[in-house]
C-alpha cells in the first residue's frame, strides 16, 4: 500500500512500507512491557494517559531514537518533491531551515541553527503598535520591556520566547 503520487511511487513510501512491520512489532512490545510491569492486574488507562506516555518519548528522544526513526519519511508539502524524516535526523544540516522546521526532533546544533536563522521578528500596526522580538526561537523568555501610552498605542522589545 505504498502511496502513489502523480503516477510514481516514491522511494520514501516504499521504505515506509518496509519499516511498518518493525514499527508494529515495537508497538506490540510496548504493550507487552506494560503488561509485564503490572503483572496479572487489570489496568485501565485513559487515552490521555497513553498520549502523555507517548509525548514523554517524543519530548525526550535519544540520539539512537533519532537515527532509528530517520528512515521513516513523509512529504510535508503538497508538491511531494521532497521527503523529510517523520521525527528528526541528526544528519540534516542546520542551514536546511525549511526541512528543520518540519521536524519534531532536533539536535542541539540544529536548534542553535534555527535560533540563528530567525534572529528577529518585527510587528507593526502603523505608528500605534510596534513590537521587536529578538531571538524568538529561544526556549526561554529572557526579558520584555515596553511602553504603553494608552490602550491603542504601545511599543515593546522582547528577548527570547514570547510570554503567552
Amino acid at each position: 500500500w505504498a502511496l502513489e503520487f502523480q503516477g510514481r511511487t516514491e522511494e520514501a513510501e516504499i521504505q515506509r512500507k518496509k519499516l511498518y512491520p518493525d514499527v508494529s512489532f515495537g508497538a506490540l512490545e510496548f504493550a507487552n512491557d506494560i503488561k509485564r510491569i503490572f503483572g496479572g492486574v487489570d489496568i485501565f488507562l485513559k487515552s490521555s494517559e497513553l498520549i502523555r506516555w507517548i509525548n514523554a518519548f517524543w519530548d525526550n528522544p535519544t540520539k539512537l531514537d533519532m537515527i532509528e526513526t530517520a528512515p521513516i519519511k513523509y512529504a510535508p508539502w503538497s508538491d511531494h518533491k521532497e521527503y523529510v524524516p517523520l521525527f528528526g535526523d541528526p544528519r540534516v544540516p542546520f542551514w536546511k531551515r525549511r526541512t528543520l522546521k518540519t521536524l519534531r526532533w532536533h539536535t542541539k546544533f540544529q536548534k542553535f541553527g534555527l535560533i540563528l536563522m530567525s534572529p528577529m521578528k518585527i510587528r507593526m500596526r502603523g505608528f500605534r503598535s510596534f513590537r521587536i522580538h529578538l531571538l524568538p526561537k529561544l526556549k526561554n523568555h529572557i526579558f520584555s520591556w515596553g511602553i504603553k501610552f494608552s490602550n491603542r498605542c504601545s511599543y515593546e522589545i522582547i528577548v527570547g520566547k514570547e510570554k503567552k
